[in-house]
């Protein structure tokens, strides 16, 4: 059975959580190029949780940093149209440990009891001219 993918847009401090319903759940998140930027207040204030799977509060674009598929700057780069990534719903975890990578340490938290958690399956960037480039993480 295909897996139905949720389409949603990236709003700087909206919460994923509501998308990532069921375990097993893709996510495609559009994320606006605006939106991609290091001084995204979620970047600046670290909010993420975990390394590899995170709780669902995380911010993506601050978890796309940390897995090394996307490396914001100050600015957006001009041919760029929005970044388009996929993330699975996974069950919550024991720990979900801090790490520093690509420089943003998440924060570590303890046991999650309800709900879900998250990790990134896959990124693209999406150009003003509509060349779909591919992004791997670490």
């Amino acid at each position: 059975a295909e897996t139905k993918i949720t389409q949603v847009t990236y709003k700087e401090g909206e919460l994923l959580s509501e998308s990532l319903k069921a375990d097993g759940a893709l996510v495609e998140v559009k994320i606006p190029a605006e939106c991609t930027v290091n001084t995204n207040q979620q970047v600046r204030s670290r909010q993420l949780w975990g390394t590899d799977i995170y709780t669902s509060d995380s911010d993506l674009v601050s978890v796309l940093m940390h897995t090394g598929h996307w490396l914001p700057g100050p600015t957006c780069p001009p041919s760029l149209l929005e970044l388009r990534a996929v993330v699975r719903a996974v069950p919550p975890i024991e720990q979900y440990p801090s790490t520093s990578r690509n420089g943003i340490r998440s924060r570590s938290w303890g046991r999650v009891l309800t709900g879900v958690s998250y990790k990134v399956e896959s990124c693209v960037a999406i150009t003003v001219n509509n060349q779909t480039i591919e992004l791997g993480g670490d």
